[in-house]
């Protein structure tokens, strides 16, 4: 995705929904708008968008708002630095999980696992990060989003060449 091409865009309207139009929209252009900061390596900005998304949505009583909220303040968070961070991201990704529970918006739990998977390997728990993708991938192909699929079972792939590099060095 061009990151930098949509960012006048989503600030534009975020600023219509801040000044009434679209209102219903807000935690969504937030969201959006987070993930492209995040795709431009603004984390920062993109935590704090992320963040008045939840925060909006939860306002609005937006449930799927809020787990696609959720969901970028959990990618916000994965840091491999930061344990603090991967315990926020945890808990956005509980809470997206009771969010898809109550909601029954089952779109959204392939990319609960695929950040589960990411969040276990930034913790060292290669298993539980294989188990992860491997639910994500299942999903996505349930779903019929094979390209999704297909991602990441190179990513799998790739992860496991690597591994074996470093078993064999």
């Amino acid at each position: 995705m061009q990151w930098h091409d949509a960012m006048p865009a989503l600030q534009d309207a975020v600023s219509a929904t801040i000044s009434g139009v679209n209102r219903g929209l807000k935690g969504w252009y937030r969201t959006e708008l987070a993930e492209a900061l995040l795709g431009r390596g603004d984390w920062d900005r993109a935590e704090h968008e992320a963040k008045a998304a939840v925060t909006v949505a939860q306002a609005h009583h937006a449930r799927c708002d809020e787990i696609r909220a959720n969901l970028a303040l959990a990618h916000t968070q994965l840091r491999p630095t930061d344990a603090q961070a991967l315990a926020r991201a945890e808990q956005a990704l509980v809470h997206s999980q009771e969010l898809i529970d109550e909601t029954g918006a089952r779109r959204y739990q392939p990319e609960v696992h695929e950040c589960r998977s990411h969040l276990a390997r930034l913790r060292g728990d290669a298993s539980a990060a294989q188990h992860e993708l491997d639910a994500a991938r299942r999903l996505y192909a349930e779903m019929g989003a094979i390209a999704q699929a297909d991602r990441l079972a190179k990513e799998a792939s790739s992860r496991a060449r690597d591994l074996n590099r470093k078993l064999s060095a």
